[in-house]
């Protein structure tokens, strides 16, 4: 049987929580060795272990055939775990350090982050990095799909890692896989946040011992997650049965028959490609539409426009009034500010003149 070690904090009831590391690990056939150097429960009380106690314990009772190396808060932790796998024999180092969420809040302090990128990543063969850790590691913004690759040609010339980036909204929700001569853009794994879950890295160390490559074992862990998810969240969606009887649907009232409208009311005949458009309330009109619709109805009782067809769509004439649209100058400022002192009777006589003065003109 093969031998996976799991090296990560745990966090109870969050991706961190290490049942997901031996969940995954168990549903390969293969056995689980975990080491957790701080765990923290739901009231958000943390304890802390020896690391190096614990190292020297598992590698006494067996031999790792891959070891998977997660989110680990404290850096004094970090740098012992590193130096004990420098000098010893194992299988493939896999890290996934989640030094910044994927919404891009910071997740660990300065020291954490020093010995990470000092200490842990030249002990580790790949890594698994979102879009922001792929920044930070390679030294610039990431702006287009070709950045990536650039980016993980950088995370590797510098620090010696094969990488996967999750590159999320940025690639249209792909991830990137880089393997030094050959790359290639995978569908995303998702935390779905499903109370039983599987771990995306300790599902690719599982594939690592079954003596996959590193390129099959991304895609082949990423397809065993997206099933087991898919299959986890059928099961929680499917309702248990009920042997009550079902209610007797209540009757349904008959429609009341809709108000005839007068002919010279009614408008042209509506049919199933064109149905009737619903009017817009008046908290969705502005001031300046219902100032165009009261001077079309002074210019429509003159000399009213006719009405313009489009592929057998009838469709009303637009507004234009002398008053507030004059023809020519569009978009220039009309003089409203000089007006403003007007009383109301003011400008109802100066709209019935300009009613007689329209009247005369036609």
């Amino acid at each position: 049987m093969k031998n996976i070690l799991s090296i990560s904090d745990s966090i109870d009831n969050t991706r961190f929580d290490v049942k997901y590391s031996i969940a995954t690990i168990k549903s390969y056939g293969m056995e689980p060795f975990v080491i957790v150097p701080e765990f923290t429960d739901e009231e958000g009380n943390s304890q802390s272990s020896d690391v190096l106690e614990s190292l020297e314990f598992c590698f006494s009772e067996m031999q790792p055939d891959s070891i998977s190396i997660g989110y680990i808060r404290n850096a004094d932790a970090i740098s012992r775990i590193a130096h004990f796998l420098t000098g010893s024999d194992n299988g493939p180092v896999i890290a996934a350090p989640s030094l910044i969420s994927d919404k891009g809040e910071i997740m660990v302090g300065e020291d954490t982050y020093n010995a990470v990128l000092s200490r842990l990543l030249p002990v580790c063969q790949f890594i698994i990095l979102n879009a922001y850790e792929a920044e930070l590691l390679a030294e610039f913004e990431i702006r287009m799909e070709k950045d990536f690759l650039r980016a993980a040609k950088k995370i590797f010339n510098t620090y010696n890692c094969l990488s996967v980036i999750r590159c999320g909204e940025r690639a249209g929700n792909k991830d990137f896989l880089f393997v030094g001569n050959t790359y290639l853009w995978i569908d995303a794994f998702k935390d779905t946040g499903l109370k039983r879950d599987v771990s995306f890295i300790d599902a690719i160390s599982c594939e690592l011992a079954a003596d996959n490559s590193i390129f099959d074992a991304v895609q082949f862990a990423l397809k065993r997650c997206c099933t087991e998810k898919e299959q986890h969240a059928s099961d929680e969606s499917m309702p248990e049965a009920d042997n009550d009887p079902e209610p007797e649907p209540e009757p349904v009232p008959e429609p009341e028959p809709e108000p005839e409208i007068p002919e010279a009311l009614s408008t042209e005949a509506e049919t199933d490609s064109h149905p009737k458009q619903i009017k817009p309330t008046p908290a969705m009109i502005s001031p300046a539409k219902n100032l165009r619709e009261i001077a079309r109805h002074i210019d429509g009782e003159t000399n009213p426009m006719p009405k313009i067809t489009i592929k057998g769509v009838t469709t009303p004439p637009p507004a234009v009034t002398s008053a507030i649209e004059p023809q020519g100058n569009k978009g220039t400022v009309s003089e409203i500010k000089a007006h403003e002192a007007r009383s109301v009777g003011e400008s109802l006589s100066e709209l019935q003149k300009m009613k007689d003065k329209l009247k005369k003109m036609s």
